[in-house]
C-alpha cells in the first residue's frame, strides 16, 4: 500500500541559519513521497538566496511580505496537494533521516496523527516532553500539543476552518481545540519523538499575550 503524500509546510522570517537546520532535515529523509512547501515572509538576511540554493529540492516558494506566521500557514494550507499536512517552521527539524519512514508506517486514515519532541533547557539540557497518549479539554487548558509533531489531513481544515489568523499566537491551539474537543476528530499517539523544536524566541511578554488570546478564545468557543 502507498504512503499518503505529505505536504510539509516552513514559514520563516529572518532565520536564515535555522531554515539551513529545517531544510536539510526535510531533504534527507529516506521517506520520499512529499512535497517541501517554503513561506518566507520576505526576510533579508539570506534566506531567500538559500531557498534558491535549494530550488530544486523544494516543491514551491514564496518571498513577500505576509499578516503574520499564521498567514504564512494559512498560504502554505492552499498550496499544499498531500493528505497530510506537516508544519515545520524555520528552527525546527527532523530528528533523523529516517524519521517520516517511521512515522507514515503508522499512517493510515486517521484526522491527526501526533508524537512527542524534543527541546533544550534553559541550562543547555536537551529533553524529550511526552504528549499525552488521551487528549482531554483539560490539557488544552493547560497546554497543546506540539504542532511540529503533527501530521494534520488536508480534509479537517475545509471542515474546521484554516487559522484564525486574528490571533498573534495561540491560533494552532484553538484550531487543535475546535478539531479534537469540539468536533471529535480521530488521532493516534505516535510514541516516539519526531522533532527537535527550537525554543528561540520563547519570552515572558509572548506567554503572557498568548493567556489573553487563549481566555478570548475560550470564551467564544466554550459554554460557561
Amino acid at each position: 500500500m502507498k504512503n499518503p503524500k505529505l505536504s510539509i509546510i516552513t514559514v520563516n522570517l529572518n532565520n536564515r541559519d535555522g531554515l539551513e537546520k529545517t531544510i536539510e532535515s526535510v531533504i534527507s529523509q529516506t521517506f520520499k513521497n512529499y512535497e517541501f512547501i517554503v513561506i518566507d515572509g520576505g526576510s533579508t538576511d539570506g534566506s531567500v538566496e538559500l531557498i534558491k540554493k535549494h530550488r530544486k529540492e523544494i516543491s514551491f516558494w514564496e518571498s513577500e511580505k505576509d499578516n503574520g506566521v499564521y498567514s504564512a500557514m494559512n498560504n502554505g494550507i492552499d498550496m499544499a496537494s498531500g493528505e497530510y499536512l506537516q508544519f515545520l517552521n524555520s528552527g525546527d527539524y527532523l530528528l533523523n533521516n529516517n524519521i517520516l519512514k517511521k512515522v507514515f508506517s503508522f499512517v493510515g486514515k486517521k484526522d491527526i496523527y501526533y508524537g512527542s519532541s524534543l527541546r533544550k533547557s534553559d541550562i543547555g539540557k536537551i529533553y524529550e516532553l511526552t504528549e499525552p497518549r488521551i487528549l482531554t479539554m483539560k490539557r488544552f487548558f493547560d497546554y497543546s500539543i506540539c504542532h511540529q509533531s503533527m501530521f494534520i489531513k488536508k480534509e479537517l481544515f475545509k471542515k474546521i476552518g484554516k487559522y484564525n489568523e486574528k490571533l498573534k499566537i495561540v491560533a494552532d491551539w484553538e484550531f487543535n481545540v475546535k478539531a479534537i474537543i469540539l468536533n471529535n476528530c480521530t488521532l493516534k499517539f505516535l510514541d516516539f519523538p519526531i522533532v527537535f523544536y527550537d525554543m528561540t524566541g520563547i519570552s515572558t511578554r509572548r506567554q503572557v499575550l498568548s493567556l489573553k488570546e487563549k481566555d478570548k478564545s475560550l470564551n467564544k468557543l466554550i459554554p460557561k
